[in-house]
């Protein structure tokens, strides 16, 4: 906080940082400060000093108010701000990264972005605010949630559940047909991480279910496939609807997706 304070000396009163590093937490959770480090001061007021920081200038009563010692923008402001200047995949991530770190929630980003008149995203934000509110806190979960489920009439998933008799949350549990999806990252998944997945796969089995796990690679390259597996799973376990087909796969046979 050494710089902020500096920054906010050097640009007089009234200023505020604008907090980037909130949102790139690693764990554990240190960050290094951003070079530069963004101080917003009123627009109208002189602050081009020297320094390891950039000035902004804002119009008041555009973000929340000030939070803690120096002032800076909450997580909120500081999210929203972020994703207005990134496209919708680098966007996707810094949501769902906020809120799964429980640095903020839905409703508080939901509030922040009600307050602004406009902002790049805005359609999409609302979307995406409602996929990670429905329990898809990642962006590998919104991708199997947005390219296999939904498109291809899959039942409904509950998502980051624990099932009794399991010490940690599923990432898709369809407990009425026996079946657990599990979707992996890099993160986590990679080392120890490994066989960590396979202990929890064999424990699947004590609860009566059957584990699929797909990385980012299957859910880019072949969701229609991996929708057709689910599905196949769930029907062997007495689910009953069609399996629906998408754009991508209108035209695909069981055995081309089978394959897929």
């Amino acid at each position: 906080m050494g710089l902020a304070r500096l920054g906010r000396r050097a640009a007089w009163r009234s200023v505020r940082q604008a907090r980037a590093r909130i949102v790139w937490l690693p764990a554990p959770p240190v960050a290094n400060a951003p070079e530069p480090l963004d101080v917003l001061v009123p627009r109208g007021r002189r602050a081009d000093i020297a320094g390891p920081w950039r000035f902004i200038r804002e119009t008041a009563g555009v973000r929340a108010r000030s939070v803690g010692d120096p002032p800076r923008l909450p997580v909120e402001s500081t999210v929203l701000d972020l994703a207005d200047a990134r496209d919708a995949g680098e966007m996707v991530g810094l949501v769902t990264t906020a809120v799964q770190r429980r640095l903020t929630t839905v409703k508080r980003l939901r509030q922040e972005l009600g307050q602004r008149a406009r902002h790049r995203h805005r359609a999409l934000l609302g979307d995406l605010l409602a996929d990670v509110e429905a329990g898809a806190d990642s962006p590998i979960e919104l991708r199997y949630l947005r390219e296999v489920e939904r498109p291809h009439g899959l039942p409904k998933g509950k998502r980051q559940q624990s099932r009794s008799g399991l010490p940690y949350r599923t990432d898709v549990d369809y407990d009425e047909y026996g079946l657990i999806v599990e979707l992996d990252g890099r993160a986590g998944h990679e080392g120890v991480g490994r066989f960590r997945d396979m202990d929890r796969d064999n424990r699947h089995v004590f609860v009566n279910a059957r584990t699929l796990r797909y990385g980012s690679y299957d859910l880019v390259a072949r969701p229609c496939g991996v929708a057709f597996q689910v599905y196949r799973a769930l029907v062997e376990q007495g689910y009953l609807e069609a399996f629906l087909r998408c754009r991508r796969c209108i035209a695909a046979t069981e055995a081309d997706l089978f394959l897929a």
